[in-house]
């Protein structure tokens, strides 16, 4: 039972083909990297092992070549089930070439069925994703031709429609990440920025007779921590990996920051994210709409800088941001270290914090937009040949009470002037975001009408809000012909009234 320590290679070794496999991190914060390239390099060098399926909750990867891209690879997988990709481009492109079966459910429903799998129980019953391109009604969350297995189906209770979750697999083998572990193998997560819910993902696998890896950055002598800090107790765990340096950095950015995982309260500000004119102008319009004494939730993406122009503004002091990945409070952190703050009030566990935003925690909720159709559907999932997954966009677009989607009106080769409050549009952009039909509904206009929630959506030139009669012009930037830069760029009539 004192010897779990074994080298990646060896972890990788113990995989066996047409495994199921439960994997945890949030970017690449979590990550247990050097596992993952040992498990590409066997594959690699002997085509073992091969047809994985794998399931994992929040998007793990670093826009390029770590996390689950160290996977991506025809044969090696069979099953993906994901809520975001966009971090692990070649697992979108594998998935987008029908090279494997791809499911991708909401975040917060993900990091659930972990909880429902350790318990045994018949899924997660929710009315996240109702309406949308998980609705079995629509696209029931399949993203290619090749999966074709329901996981999600409609039921009705006390005469309301809900949506239950499964999982098609009982998973057998777990990958996670902790700090250190001791000889026994109790895990503790003192220097991981976000709690998610690796033993959830421990308890299951177990429960399942199978077995849980886990990648460490050092070891401790035996009954030598805490009880009290132990995160995963050693009788959930089989494997230990000790990571080199290299491949256990807290997050995409950071080898450690102890601000981020609620050790020190830092007094180092951050430094301003690179950003281009025309998004600082959205998010200043979007900030505007803050209010005093809510709850505030940032998306990735441009709605990042949303948060940083209230931190600015000092708006945060009145207002208590909260991420997905648990953060409460602080200055939310962006880019490859986004589901982090600076400074923290506190760290929950994921699925406890989606179940404050799923139950209407969120008071006014800034996320991103890619395609708006004529009757105020979303799109930020699949458009054209790219996959992204939707992430916890669609646990919190039916949550919140108000919902701000910004982005610009256009998009590609967009080159917009800005002087004094006014805009000049120099060359527009060659790819219009308000379509007639969105290639995906990721929000759905009429539930959100149909619950009464308020949405609006932010771009450079024009504002709209959601109505029964579809988008409605509110507000429109100086310098911005109505006609000629707004409704002739787009692929549908607004309601226009008082704004002609």
């Amino acid at each position: 039972m004192y010897n779990k320590i074994i080298s990646a290679d060896e972890a990788a070794n113990v995989i066996n083909s047409h495994q199921k496999i439960g994997i945890q991190s949030f970017i690449m914060t979590g990550c247990p990297e050097e596992i993952l390239q040992s498990i590409e390099k066997r594959f690699l060098e002997t085509g073992k092992p091969n047809n994985l399926s794998v399931f994992f909750a929040s998007g793990i990867g670093d826009f390029a070549t770590k996390g689950l891209n160290h996977l991506a690879y025809e044969n090696l997988l069979d099953t993906v089930i994901g809520s975001h990709w966009f971090v692990s481009p070649k697992i979108s492109e594998l998935i987008t070439n029908n090279k494997a079966k791809g499911y991708n459910i909401p975040q917060g429903i993900a990091v659930q069925l972990l909880r429902a799998e350790a318990a045994k129980q018949p899924g997660v019953f929710t009315n996240i994703g109702l309406n949308t391109y998980i609705d079995p009604r629509i696209e029931g969350g399949k993203m290619n031709e090749r999966t074709i297995e329901e996981i999600v189906e409609v039921v009705e209770f006390e005469n309301q429609e809900w949506l239950r979750y499964q999982l098609p697999f009982d998973m057998d083998l777990a990958i996670i990440r902790g700090t250190t572990a001791d000889e026994y193998g109790n895990i503790t997560c003192e220097e991981e920025a976000i709690k998610l819910g690796i033993v959830s993902l421990a308890q299951a696998v177990k429960n399942n007779d199978g077995k849980v890896i886990v990648q460490v950055k050092r070891i401790a002598k035996n009954n030598t921590l805490p009880a009290s800090k132990v995160v995963v107790p050693g009788m959930l765990v089989d494997y230990i990996v000790v990571a080199e340096e290299e491949n256990h950095h807290q997050t995409m950015s950071y080898k450690h920051n102890p601000s981020f995982s609620g050790e020190i309260r830092s007094p180092i500000k951050k430094s301003e994210k690179d950003t281009t004119e025309i998004r600082k102008f959205i998010c200043e319009k979007a900030a505007e709409n803050i209010k005093e004494n809510n709850k505030l939730a940032f998306g990735i993406g441009i709605s990042e800088g949303v948060g940083e122009v209230a931190e600015k503004k000092g708006l945060l002091s009145n207002n208590i941001s909260i991420i997905e990945s648990g953060h409460i409070g602080g200055i939310p952190a962006y880019g490859g270290d986004f589901g982090c703050s600076w400074n923290p009030q506190a760290i929950i566990e994921t699925a406890d914090m989606f179940g404050y935003i799923q139950g209407g925690g969120v008071d006014q909720a800034f996320l991103g937009m890619a395609q708006v159709d004529e009757v105020g559907n979303v799109n930020v999932t699949k458009f054209g040949n790219r996959i992204a997954g939707c992430g916890g966009f669609v646990d919190i677009t039916q949550s919140a009470k108000e919902i701000y989607f910004c982005g610009t009106f256009k998009s590609k080769n967009l080159d917009i002037s800005f002087n004094n409050g006014k805009i000049t549009i120099n060359n527009d952009g060659e790819i219009s975001k308000f379509v007639k039909k969105v290639d995906q509904i990721s929000f759905s206009a009429e539930y959100a009408l149909r619950n009464n929630q308020k949405v609006f959506y932010i771009t450079e030139r024009a504002v709209f809000k959601l109505t029964e009669e579809g988008l409605k012009l509110i507000s429109v930037t100086p310098g911005v012909d109505i006609h000629r830069d707004i409704i002739n760029q787009m692929d549908f009539y607004p309601n226009i009234k008082n704004k002609e």
